[in-house]
């Protein structure tokens, strides 16, 4: 999925959940300055922080995400999808900065 939404870490919770709703795919991964993956966040990750009442973004993201090479084999990316029961695998260059999502909905 090309034109993935991001967001960065001066981001508000707030315009986060807005962006995950406006986005449709239930994804964003969070970049820093230089668009390296610092983390994502997920409707799952939302809806576990409002129960466990947290609020502040850096403590809801997942800053240690599974990842791939944006060159790996379509194949791939989808057994190792299968394997680790996820719908969304962010897709980095060598350096680690963000390319794009790959949706197993697409």
């Amino acid at each position: 999925m090309k034109n993935s939404l991001t967001i960065n870490d001066r981001t508000e919770l707030v315009v986060a959940v807005e962006a995950l709703d406006k986005g449709g795919v239930g994804f964003l991964a969070l970049i820093d300055s230089q668009s390296r993956l610092v983390g994502i966040l997920t409707d799952g990750d939302i809806r576990r922080a409002f129960l466990q009442k947290k609020y502040d973004l850096d403590t809801i993201i997942n800053k240690n995400p599974e990842v791939m090479i944006h060159t790996a084999p379509q194949r791939e990316i989808i057994a190792r999808l299968k394997r680790l029961h996820r719908r969304h695998m962010p897709l980095v260059d060598a350096e680690g900065k963000f390319i794009e999502v790959f949706s197993l909905d697409d």
